[in-house]
């Protein structure tokens, strides 16, 4: 999104019902995101990043995509191979389970170097909680971080930890890409 997007803050993106209903009947991580909603390219980054919003992905990734998430996943694909993440293969934006849906550890440290080269994925990923403004469709709210090493006062706390993302579905267990000084 920030390679694409110069203008995070002035970049508007409605949020569509159809790809809002295809989360309704999934047990996923949810940012709570509206039908019409208005939503700024930097708080859905703050969706995906801190509250692990799935729906968010997909509402950049049809955005970015021209309207299409499929584009987009070329998009993605092509990018990943860029990189070098030459045992990647993404299906979804999300990363939710499907078969041909796959990487690797190293695949993923090529990825979150690129997006730490990134002021603003770095902001937002060593944020713990922040609010989301009055929008459109409701009142502020606030989004907390799934990362509970960036959380002070829990045992799993580490100060040093600064990001980047957290990610679980029941076949690949308990996922994390850190960030750390």
């Amino acid at each position: 999104l920030v390679e694409m997007v110069p203008e995070l803050d002035n970049t508007i993106i409605t949020a569509k019902a159809a790809i809002l209903g295809s989360f309704s009947t999934m047990n996923v991580s949810l940012a709570g995101i509206l039908a019409g909603e208005e939503l700024t390219a930097r708080q859905l980054l703050y969706c995906m990043l801190l509250q692990s919003g799935n729906e968010a992905a997909a509402i950049v990734a049809d955005y970015l995509g021209d309207q299409s998430i499929n584009n987009f996943l070329d998009m993605m694909n092509k990018r990943a191979k860029e990189l070098g993440a030459v045992n990647t293969h993404f299906m979804n934006p999300h990363g939710l389970h499907d078969e041909n849906h796959y990487t690797t550890a190293y695949d993923m440290y090529l990825i979150a170097r690129e997006a730490a080269k990134h002021e603003e994925i770095l902001e937002i990923a060593s944020t713990y909680s922040y609010q989301l403004r009055k929008t459109n469709k409701r009142e502020p709210e606030w989004l907390v971080s799934t990362n509970k090493m960036m959380q002070k006062g829990s045992s799993y706390y580490r100060s040093y930890i600064k990001g980047l993302k957290t990610g679980t579905t029941t076949p690949a267990g308990k996922c994390f890409t850190a960030y750390a000084e």
